[in-house]
């Protein structure tokens, strides 16, 4: 489907580092926060403009102002949005009565629900290419594509037909559902007063969570699409980088819905000795920062590592898909590990390659709070992503561990 890239928007249910996280960027039909109801007649005369009208109808359930706001779409594509505008309903209204009942600290504190606007929510943020009678949407601080749209009787609307995760989407439209109805259902328990705290509500909702986030209910990952939730010492690569130890990555965890990048440097850094396993100094410093990317990595030193952004160009066909593998595969013989933004189906997410797989593709690894995911077919998403940026590293002399 259309994708906000990133982790910037609340609309995906995790599970991780003991508390509930409502935050992480899912499906991604959306750009910005947008209002709580769709307008009557939506304003489709931009292409940014026609984004965020199909973000407050999807917000608002507004099924008509959905079908006016997209073109080249299916009905299995609109039941299922409809799947996942009660999602995002369903998460707001958790929200709503956290905060009602257990003050604003609730979406910081054990129920860890965040909100406020996302880095596409002025177009001064967004880049249109308009190209005829298309036109892509770029985040202006990475110049990752946003939204696709068409425009149609001189009107613009975002193109189903062109995204990408569409068909994931459409597999998970129950558990989309499932899920909404435990929101619902927690969100007036917690109105009724049956949760003395945030954290007592946050219990309970990871405990009714579990039989729809579950692998025998097809392991509703919902901000991943596809990796494996594995931990990794149960899913090692089959060629490692030499002194790889995956009970650190397992110890690891992300502690803010949008500390990814953060997350991952400091997952290298304590791979390599050169941060302690309980340190989380980096993403305490980012904390929720949603309009970060690799390049405000880029060039920065910590314990004598220094990192550096690499493949930076916009994605399309004329990236240099084969260039990125041959930089991939020359620091990974050196002993070096490699952080990548890939697209899994739901969202871009950020993961640590830390070897290859049997057949020569890389093993990557990425955290939602506590838990670990896994991709080991990150050649063809890469493809299919038609190109990608990475973090790459150098060791000086210092062996200080960073704190």
């Amino acid at each position: 489907m259309p994708r906000v890239s990133g982790r910037v928007r609340v609309l995906t249910l995790l599970l991780g580092c003991a508390v509930i996280v409502v935050g992480r960027t899912s499906a991604a039909l959306a750009v910005g926060s947008g209002p709580a109801t769709a307008p009557a007649a939506a304003d489709l005369s931009t292409p940014f403009k026609a984004a965020q009208a199909l973000d407050a109808a999807i917000r608002a359930g507004d099924a008509s102002a959905i079908r006016a706001a997209t073109t080249d779409a299916t009905e299995g594509d609109y039941r299922a949005l409809e799947s996942y505008s009660a999602f995002i309903r369903s998460t707001e209204n958790l929200r709503d009565a956290a905060v009602a009942k257990f003050g604003a600290g609730a979406r910081s504190a054990a129920l860890n629900i965040p909100t406020g606007k996302g880095a596409w929510d002025t177009e001064a943020a967004v880049e249109t290419k308009i190209d005829g009678d298309t036109a892509v949407l770029l985040a202006r601080a990475n110049r990752q594509p946003i939204q696709k749209l068409k425009k149609r009787d001189g009107l613009w609307r975002v193109d189903l037909g062109q995204s990408m995760g569409r068909t994931q989407l459409a597999e998970h439209a129950a558990q989309w559902r499932a899920v909404a109805k435990v929101m619902d259902r927690t969100a007036g328990e917690i109105t009724d007063g049956q949760y003395a705290s945030a954290s007592d509500a946050s219990a309970a909702l990871r405990s009714a969570m579990q039989p729809v986030t579950s692998p025998a209910s097809g392991d509703l990952t919902l901000a991943r699409g596809t990796p494996s939730k594995v931990s990794a010492v149960e899913s090692p690569p089959k060629s490692p980088v030499p002194g790889y130890n995956p009970k650190i990555v397992d110890a690891h965890c992300e502690k803010y819905p949008s500390s990814s990048i953060p997350m991952t440097v400091e997952l290298v850094l304590k791979l390599l000795g050169r941060m302690p396993a309980d340190s989380y100094a980096i993403q305490q410093t980012w904390k929720d920062k949603r309009d970060g990317n690799f390049s405000d990595f880029d060039g920065k030193t910590f314990a004598g590592v220094t990192f550096h952004h690499k493949f930076d160009q916009p994605r399309g066909n004329e990236f240099p898909t084969e260039d990125l593998f041959d930089t991939i595969d020359a620091e990974l013989d050196h002993g070096r590990y490699v952080i990548i933004s890939l697209y899994t189906g739901r969202n871009y997410a950020l993961y640590v390659i830390v070897g290859r797989t049997a057949d020569g593709d890389y093993h990557a690894v990425d955290k939602i709070g506590e838990q670990t995911f896994t991709v080991t077919n990150v050649k063809p998403r890469i493809r299919e992503m038609k190109g990608t940026d990475i973090l790459t590293y150098t060791i000086g002399a210092s062996k200080d561990v960073a704190r």
